[in-house]
């Protein structure tokens, strides 16, 4: 069975379509609104589709592979990139869909606001860049406090240069874990037990 069976769609759909058909399903089958025993795997098993097919990357890969599949072109190399290249993708997908399905409903949709919308960009954007100037105003202030208030004597000392390199190192690890931060602010961590491996 093809993602896109998996899905119900075409494997014309466009990104709107598949978007709109896994989150049908995923309101049939998440485990928090179908007490099915199955209904977990199959839940995984539709994100693990929606999360290759919503992509382009992995929608592509995916699409190259079935095309190499059906016409029995198996070219050693190229089909072997494209397969690791799926199983990376596959693999992220895998996680996330455990993880969500371990989430009540209503954790499981904020989740997929966050991710989803423009609200959820600005949301990520603006809390990293406010961090960035909460932050740099504390190095301000510990550069006034080391050095005096005169900036121009500041680019003498190697204070300030360990000061910068330190500052641009910070926000772009905060700036990696903004997402994970901001998802267990709004959406928490997962209520219900792991009942998938």
């Amino acid at each position: 069975m093809t993602y896109y069976e998996t899905l119900g769609v075409p494997e014309s759909a466009t990104k709107e379509e598949i978007k709109a058909a896994f989150r049908k399903l995923a309101k049939l089958y998440h485990p928090d609104l179908n007490s099915d025993e199955k209904a977990g795997e199959k839940f995984i098993e539709i994100e693990v589709a929606y999360q290759c097919l919503s992509k382009t990357a992995s929608k592509n890969t995916y699409d190259i592979l079935l095309k190499i599949q059906r016409e029995n072109r198996g070219n050693g190399r190229v089909s072997q990139k494209f397969e690791n290249d799926l199983r990376r993708a596959q693999s992220k997908a895998n996680q996330k869909a455990n993880y969500d399905a371990q989430m009540n409903y209503k954790q499981f949709q904020r989740s997929e606001m966050l991710n989803e919308t423009f609200l959820g960009i600005i949301l990520k954007a603006g809390s990293t860049i406010l961090f960035a100037i909460l932050f740099g105003i504390f190095i301000y202030k510990l550069m006034v406090f080391l050095y005096g208030e005169n900036e121009k004597n500041w680019r003498t000392h190697i204070g300030f240069i360990a000061m910068t390199f330190v500052f641009v190192l910070v926000i772009i690890f905060v700036s990696n874990k903004m997402e994970k931060i901001i998802n267990k602010l709004i959406v928490g961590k997962p209520k219900r037990k792991k009942t998938m491996s």
